[in-house]
């Protein structure tokens, strides 16, 4: 996962630096399977040949989910993970009767923010301090 998250990281967020020795996601694992998080859920999506083509993360609370991060492995871009791994989580959560679902900060306009909205109806939070719909981008 490790090795994902750094080829995820270079490809999406090329200018975003991650400090060497940079390991959340090993510390992350340590303390689920130590169950100290206990509100928290990651799930793995497998390609056919058992290659592990991405994974996430959700944080649980009363009524709603937050997707803390979804990670996708560049070799299966083509195959649109990222969407499949929100789509699973959407599933997830309806299916475990939460309400509502967080995809994490959105900033309208923003290109790597745009595919939230995507997935509706969903507001976001506007500088103003009012709830404004998220408006689909196509």
């Amino acid at each position: 996962k490790e090795e994902i998250y750094q080829a995820y990281m270079a490809g999406q967020h090329p200018k975003t630096p991650t400090p060497v020795g940079h390991n959340i996601l090993a510390i992350m694992e340590v303390q689920m399977y130590r169950h100290v998080l206990r509100n928290t859920v990651e799930f793995e999506l497998r390609a056919p040949n058992g290659d592990l083509a991405a994974f996430g993360i959700l944080d649980l609370v009363e009524k709603c989910v937050s997707a803390v991060y979804n990670v996708f492995n560049p070799r299966y871009a083509r195959n649109s993970p990222g969407v499949l791994s929100i789509l699973h989580s959407l599933t997830w959560i309806r299916a475990h009767g939460f309400a509502y679902c967080h995809l994490g900060y959105y900033i309208p306009d923003h290109p790597k923010m745009v595919y939230k909205s995507r997935y509706g109806p969903g507001e976001y939070l506007h500088a103003d301090n009012s709830w404004r719909p998220v408006c689909p981008k196509i």
